[in-house]
């Protein structure tokens, strides 16, 4: 039974365990709860950066999403469920609808956002893998933890990263940034002391950071080309 305390990240109820090796984390394949409990009146005592962060987790689908499609395309990724992908598009877009009422907390909004939160559990046992919810976007913000000392959430680093990845498959990052600051989010490095040198770092070696292919691909980016991206979000 998964008995969350927090909404600080989208893995309240999968069947992935996230274990360390070597200084670097892994999925591992465990089992999914049977049950999940999840208390309002708990969960709003959580610290508000904690709260928010699960938000900024659960919008990566709109970078992995593709990347997983692509890498699927490729044969690059075995594991993929065409319903999973379409269930788990429409809940981030419906998710992301319903931003305004999080930092109200109306209890309407956050029974869908807990909701949603627990089914990616679901969604990971029918795609057999967490990239269902996971691309570039995570392999920037676990490359943004290893060059930069900044204390962020992983939700905000996983938000900043689908803004800053979006244009690379040709998708606008306006509206997922518009999106992270109704909600309260973080929407650029510079007001959390992050600098454009720490992200330019971290994007060239994000790719390094799983064994997963990517819009990033296998040489990963430039300096250059990091840079270009890197821009409009500071």
């Amino acid at each position: 039974m998964s008995v969350p305390t927090a909404t600080a990240t989208d893995a309240m109820a999968t069947p992935f365990a996230i274990l360390w090796e070597e200084g670097r984390s892994k999925a591992v394949k465990g089992a999914t709860p049977l049950a999940l409990v999840a208390d309002l009146d708990v969960i709003w005592k959580a610290p508000p950066k904690l709260q928010l962060s699960g938000f900024g987790d659960y919008i990566a689908k709109i970078t992995a999403i593709p990347d997983l499609e692509l890498a699927y395309m490729l044969g690059r990724e075995r594991n993929y469920n065409e319903l999973a992908v379409l269930m788990a598009q429409q809940f981030a877009e419906q998710l992301i609808f319903m931003a305004d009422g999080i930092p109200g907390k109306d209890p309407e909004t956050w029974e869908t956002y807990v909701l949603f939160l627990a089914l990616d559990g679901m969604l990971m046992s029918m795609c057999n893998t967490t990239r269902i919810a996971a691309g570039s976007e995570h392999l920037f913000a676990y490359a943004l933890d290893e060059v930069s000392n900044t204390k962020l959430s992983h939700g905000e680093s996983v938000g900043l990263g689908t803004a800053l990845l979006a244009p690379l498959h040709g998708i606008e990052r306006e509206w997922i940034l518009e999106a992270l600051s109704v909600v309260g989010l973080p929407t650029n490095f510079s007001e959390v002391g992050v600098s454009k040198e720490e992200v330019v770092k971290a994007l060239t070696i994000a790719h390094k950071m799983r064994d997963w292919y990517t819009i990033l691909g296998d040489k990963g980016l430039s300096e250059e080309a990091a840079g270009r991206l890197a821009r409009g979000m500071f």
